[in-house]
């Protein structure tokens, strides 16, 4: 299998013609939401690319999912996340699964294994009752390798 390839704000503006045409890429991941604070706790941010990046690969049959940077530290930010996430996605479909990308090693890291569980467990929930899109819980190198856990 082909890399899946990462793209948020940071790539900028992508020739996707030319991804395509390079036939290097089976898909791609694609941020929606970003926290913009770094070593602190921020409130998350639709990536100001997200809308037309997920129209190229939409235009060009390119197989694509999404991941968000997750920063909650509660279940009720998780919630707060969630809820930005659903408004990103409605009207979307989507080939790969749609992924939190849980590892800041700042905010979260002073965070005790139940609290962290009970987070990731917010998102299984939403997965299961509210939409039809597949969630995953994993870290960025785990979407790069196109195998989420």
């Amino acid at each position: 299998m082909l890399p899946i390839m990462d793209v948020s704000r940071w790539q900028k503006r992508i020739d996707w013609d030319k991804v395509k045409a390079s036939g290097l890429v089976s898909g791609v991941m694609l941020r929606a939401l970003g926290n913009s604070a770094k070593d602190k706790p921020s409130k998350p941010y639709i990536d100001p690319t997200f809308e037309r990046n997920y129209r190229e690969c939409q235009r060009l049959g390119i197989p694509c999912g999404v991941y968000y940077y997750c920063k909650a530290v509660n279940t009720a930010e998780a919630d707060a996340e969630l809820a930005l996430l659903r408004k990103v996605l409605t009207g979307k479909t989507v080939q790969l699964p749609v992924a939190v990308d849980i590892e800041d090693s700042y905010v979260q890291a002073p965070l005790d294994k139940q609290t962290l569980t009970d987070i990731a467990a917010r998102y299984g929930r939403h997965r299961d009752s509210e939409t039809s899109w597949p969630l995953k819980c994993c870290d960025n190198y785990d979407l790069c390798k196109g195998q989420p856990e």
